[in-house]
């Protein structure tokens, strides 16, 4: 089964490791055994982490591989948990009869509000589900790997260009590779560790300095400082 995954995560981060924007969104096709995938869309995000808009630009990420890929997709994985029922056939009406907390109800009622639309229309013309399965998917799991990857390599190379310090914070029990041509993301999770994401790159290490740490104010979370040299 092709699974497409999408999610927006790895975060840039002020001098006292505050969250001040998220940094990318990914999208990833993954294929059995699902313990790597290929990262066939990423866009730069301006999002805070606290803004539930971020899933509709997962949507509109969803939706453009499926109108622009000639890959094949069998199912669709979005960050959102409800029971990874297909959200295509769901109406806000008939959430209040889903056997999920009425708080998570009101959490995701607005979210809904925004992006069932799209999705059914995603769903009429391709036909794939897009199921709300959440923190529970691999794929989910390796989408969030990529954007760290993906996050590092915009550093970096914003680095080198504007001669700045940048840090940022990596997704859940992340941490990253660093190789002359390449960066590999590898999970610290306990049945994850051989799960990997990796991105190509051309950057010229030789011009920084990179320094990957825990987060002091968070644990399960690494920091990357990138300083020019």
């Amino acid at each position: 089964m092709n699974i497409l995954a999408c999610d927006t995560g790895t975060a840039l981060l002020d001098g006292a490791y505050r969250q001040i924007k998220l940094l990318y969104t990914v999208a990833i096709l993954a294929k059995p055994p699902y313990k790597t995938c290929e990262i066939i869309f990423s866009h730069e995000s301006r999002r805070s982490p606290y803004d539930i808009r971020v899933i509709l630009d997962e949507v509109k990420a969803i939706e453009h591989v499926l109108n622009r890929s000639r890959i094949k997709v069998d199912v669709v994985h979005l960050d959102v948990t409800l029971n990874a029922i297909n959200l295509a056939e769901l109406n806000l009406e008939d959430l209040e009869a889903l056997d999920i907390p009425r708080k998570v109800k009101e959490q995701v009622k607005p979210l809904l509000a925004i992006i069932l639309p799209h999705i059914k229309r995603i769903y009429k013309r391709f036909n794939v589900p897009i199921i709300a399965i959440g923190k529970d998917s691999v794929p989910i799991r390796l989408a969030e790997m990529a954007t760290a990857v993906k996050g590092l390599e915009y550093a970096v190379r914003r680095v080198i260009n504007d001669k700045a310090h940048i840090r940022i914070g990596l997704p859940r029990a992340v941490y990253i590779e660093l190789h002359d041509d390449k960066f590999t993301a590898r999970s610290d999770l306990p049945g994850e560790k051989d799960l990997e994401v990796t991105v190509k790159h051309d950057l010229e290490l030789n011009k920084v300095k990179i320094n990957q740490y825990p987060n002091p104010y968070v644990r399960g979370f690494l920091v990357i400082d990138i300083m020019p040299k």
